[in-house]
């Protein structure tokens, strides 16, 4: 092999060279992977409730004289009812009505002024003869209003005395009322009773009491929670 011939062979294997391996300044830039999207679950916080509920036992009007109540409100009103049995008439007794709240549902203690309208108003008379001893009931309906109180027993407790003071008016008139009252016993004496002991209604002061659970803090309820975003709880 001549020079001429050696030449070319060179020429020829160096341009091979150059189409089989690539310049490393002519290759093409490796655009980075794009890291994978994170999501998040948003924080939605729970809506309180504008709702209360608080079930209780006691004696009273608001409790039908001596039984349950179950109240449904707001921080600063409320609708009541209750049912119990009237002593001594051992009739059933209902109290329904409302309640004003000065304080709201968390305060220790929470003054209010209600209104219960109730059959629970009862005349009651014993009569006596000689041994014997007879016992005459009739109840009435009437409205019931009165101050009281929700006193919470602690700071967190769900647990409230319900103390009240006040009046109930028999809706069918004092003078009615004791215009039976006289009847009753009129008749009584016809048959040689003499009245031994009587409550009669006439727009007599009363004391409620009871023991009722109602919750310290409000009902959560939570809405929904989304798949997506970026939100996370508030700090306290």
């Amino acid at each position: 092999m001549n020079f001429r011939q050696r030449v070319g062979v060179s020429i020829a294997m160096a341009l091979l060279a150059a189409l089989l391996v690539p310049a490393v300044g002519a290759q093409d830039p490796v655009e980075p992977r794009p890291a994978p999207a994170v999501r998040h679950a948003a924080y939605v916080p729970a809506i309180e409730s504008p709702i209360f509920v608080q079930a209780g036992a006691g004696v009273g009007i608001p409790y039908g004289t001596m039984g349950g109540r179950l109240a449904l409100g707001s921080d600063h009103f409320s609708v009541d009812a209750g049912v119990g049995l009237v002593p001594f008439a051992w009739e059933p007794g209902f109290g329904i009505g409302g309640a004003i709240y000065l304080a709201g549902r968390t305060a220790p203690v929470r003054p209010k002024f209600s209104a219960v309208y109730s059959n629970a108003v009862a005349m009651i008379a014993i009569l006596q003869s000689g041994s014997l001893d007879a016992l005459y009931s009739q109840l009435y309906d009437g409205l019931a209003t009165y101050f009281g109180v929700d006193w919470r027993l602690g700071k967190t407790s769900s647990f409230c005395l319900d103390i009240g003071v006040g009046a109930v008016f028999p809706s069918a008139g004092i003078d009615a009322v004791k215009a039976d009252f006289d009847r009753v016993r009129a008749d009584y004496a016809r048959r040689g009773y003499s009245l031994r002991g009587s409550s009669s209604p006439r727009s007599a002061p009363f004391v409620s009491f009871g023991l009722t659970f109602s919750p310290a803090r409000a009902m959560k309820i939570v809405l929904s929670e989304s798949a997506a975003g970026s939100s996370t709880p508030p700090r306290h």
